[in-house]
């Protein structure tokens, strides 16, 4: 983006942060489904796939933030790990390992069932230090699970 002001490039970053903003603040409307698409899913997709790196980097602050709805951020970010995007792939990755510290266990679980569909061995260090301090007993078996994936997903790739 050279030749862009300064100016001109933060207009630009905070209206694309207001789409991002404005399609969680309708999400809250929608009912999700595990595993189904929603139409916050399909706009979610379009976006991240319009403004790529960009993009990553406003929906991990907006998450982050703790200032949208737990269930839609946790529905982003199982959407997030199912991305087939190697130009996104460490920032998407690096946005699931920090959800997984979120104040909500509705976050904590999007992140880590991202983090399973992404299949990413370089996530293994981020589980493990998660999982040793999770309270949600359910939450705890589920990461559990996913880094014996991982593990898995590693000891294949070793070979």
């Amino acid at each position: 983006m050279s030749g862009i002001s300064p100016s001109a490039l933060q207009m630009l970053t905070d209206e694309i942060a207001a789409q991002f903003e404005s399609l969680f603040a309708a999400g809250k409307d929608e009912f999700f489904q595990d595993g189904m698409e929603s139409e916050f899913s399909k706009n979610l997709l379009l976006l991240l796939d319009r403004y790529g790196e960009v993009g990553v980097e406003i929906l991990t602050d907006l998450i982050m933030s703790e200032n949208v709805n737990p269930a839609v951020a946790s529905e982003a970010l199982r959407w997030v790990g199912q991305i087939e995007n190697p130009a996104t792939h460490l920032g998407r990755r690096r946005l699931l390992e920090q959800a997984l510290s979120a104040a909500s266990a509705w976050v904590r679980d999007g992140a880590v069932l991202g983090l399973a569909s992404m299949d990413d061995p370089a996530a293994l260090d981020a589980v493990k230090l998660v999982l040793d301090r999770e309270q949600v007993s359910e939450l705890r078996y589920v990461m559990e699970q996913v880094w014996i994936q991982l593990q898995s997903t590693q000891m294949r790739s070793d070979k």
